[in-house]
This record gives structure tokens, C-alpha cells and sequence, in this order.
């Protein structure tokens, strides 16, 4: 049961994704023709991929609080939480501690994430990328994992 939601939330997250990118090139298409300037195709395959990545990492969250959580008006909030109130308070510190500015690509999942969205330039931002999915995302998943096994059916 577990293995089938994580599944289709990997199927989620590409077919949306696919989608996008389809009404994107329409949109590009159209779009440039009505303005009267030469149709432009930027985005690397290489890109592309980080960015379905970035889309799986965003729905791999939805299914870790479903797990930890067992609960989905608990993991719906708790999603609002972890994308749009810590990220907030993640930048305050940043901008207020020097300590806590080098950390934070390395701690803040919505920051580290943002690589993957804008193309990933560096081995550091992989590096950020990978320690912040890990202990936002893999660590606390294990946890549900085991919690949701041990539990009883009821």
C-alpha cells in the first residue's frame, strides 16, 4: 500500500510536469506569434530534468507527512507549513545570523529545492540539494515508513 502511493506520486509529479511542459511550448509557440518575434527553445534537456526533479521533490513531501502523520488535514497543513512558513523564517535567520546564512542551503529544502527549479550550476548545489532531501524528506520518511508498519489494521 505504501510502495502504491509513493508510486503514484512519482507518476503525479512526471505526468504533471509532462503536461506543463507541453501548455508551456503551446504557450511559447502562440505566444510569439502573436507578439511578432522568433519563437525561442532555451530550456536544456538538462534543465528540464531538474525541474521534474524539483516537482518530485515537492510531492515526495506530501507522501513523507502522510506516513509520519497518518493523517491527510494533518499533512495538508503541515505542507502549508513547511513551504511557506519555514522557508520565511529559515530567510530571517539567514539575513539576522551569519552562522546560520552558511547553513542554510544546506538545512532549508525550499532553498536548496530553488537549484533545481533554476538549473543546477555546481557539485555544492547538488551536494545542498541531496543533505537537505535527506533530512527533510528521507530521514522523517523512514521514520513514517516504520510507523505506518508497526501499526495496527484496523
Amino acid at each position: 500500500m505504501v510502495w502504491a502511493k509513493t508510486l503514484s506520486s512519482v507518476v503525479v509529479a512526471i505526468a504533471s510536469m509532462l503536461f506543463a511542459f507541453a501548455a508551456g511550448a503551446v504557450g511559447n509557440v502562440v505566444g510569439s506569434r502573436i507578439a511578432g518575434v522568433p519563437t525561442v527553445w532555451d530550456l536544456s534537456l538538462g534543465h528540464a530534468l531538474t525541474i521534474v526533479l524539483g516537482n518530485l521533490v515537492s510531492l515526495s513531501i506530501g507522501t513523507m507527512l502522510g506516513m509520519v502523520l497518518r493523517s491527510s488535514a494533518g499533512g495538508l497543513v503541515m505542507y502549508f507549513v513547511l513551504v511557506l512558513l519555514v522557508p520565511n523564517l529559515s530567510a530571517l535567520l539567514a539575513t539576522s545570523q551569519h552562522w546560520y546564512k552558511e547553513l542554510q542551503p544546506w538545512v532549508d529544502l525550499p532553498y536548496a529545492q530553488s537549484y533545481l527549479f533554476e538549473g543546477m550550476q555546481t557539485g555544492a548545489q547538488w551536494a545542498h540539494v541531496v543533505t537537505s532531501v535527506t533530512l527533510w524528506i528521507v530521514l522523517p520518511g523512514i521514520y513514517g515508513l516504520r510507523r505506518v508498519m508497526h501499526s495496527e489494521v484496523h
